[in-house]
C-alpha cells in the first residue's frame, strides 16, 4: 500500500507507479526515470514525468450522508517520453514498442491504483484515481526523434466538513 500525500499527489503517484513496476529488461524500474519535472534532454533512458495540473473546487454533492459531502479534484499531467537508441536501424520501431509497452504498464498500474493508494491522516473519505485519456505529442524533427505520450489522471477525494 501507499501512503497518499495530501499536499503533493504528484510525487504519490510517481512513487505508485515506481515501486508497482513489473517491467523487466530495458523498461525495468532501474532503466526508467521517474521524475516530477518536464522532460530532461541529458537523459536518453525512457522518462515518466508526473506533474500536477492544479485542482477543481466542485459544488457540494450529497451521497445519503447527513452533511454534504465535497468531491476534492486534482488533475496531473503524465508524460511518457522515449527516444530511440542510436545502435540499430530498428531504433524507431523499438521506441514505438517501448512506448506501448510502458503506456500499459502505467494503466495498469494506475488501474489498480486506487486500490493500493490510502490516504494517510483521513478519518473520512475515499480517494479514487482515474486515467482521463492519452495525447500522443512525437517529434520526429528532433535527432534523435523523441516519440512522447500525455496522459491525464484526476485523483477524486470525497470529504465531508467538519
Amino acid at each position: 500500500m501507499t501512503e497518499i500525500n495530501l499536499d503533493d499527489y504528484a510525487i504519490t503517484i510517481m512513487l505508485l507507479l515506481k515501486n508497482n513496476w513489473s517491467l523487466t529488461g530495458d523498461f525495468a524500474s532501474s532503466n526508467m526515470v521517474f521524475n516530477t519535472r518536464f522532460y530532461d534532454e541529458n537523459i536518453i533512458a525512457p522518462q515518466i514525468a508526473v506533474r500536477t495540473l492544479g485542482s477543481d473546487a466542485s459544488p457540494p454533492i450529497d451521497m445519503g450522508a447527513e452533511e454534504a459531502t465535497y468531491p476534492d479534484n486534482k488533475f496531473l499531467s503524465f508524460d511518457i517520453l522515449v527516444r530511440p537508441k542510436q545502435d540499430s536501424n530498428s531504433s524507431l520501431g523499438w521506441s514505438k514498442n517501448a512506448l506501448y509497452q510502458i503506456r500499459k504498464e502505467s494503466e495498469r498500474i494506475l488501474r489498480s491504483g486506487s486500490l493500493l493508494v490510502v490516504p494517510s491522516g483521513l478519518e473520512t473519505g475515499s480517494i479514487f484515481v482515474q486515467l482521463l485519456g492519452w495525447n500522443r505529442r512525437d517529434d520526429l524533427r528532433k535527432r534523435p526523434p523523441l516519440l512522447h505520450i500525455i496522459g491525464r489522471v484526476q485523483i477524486t477525494r470525497f470529504i465531508q466538513p467538519s
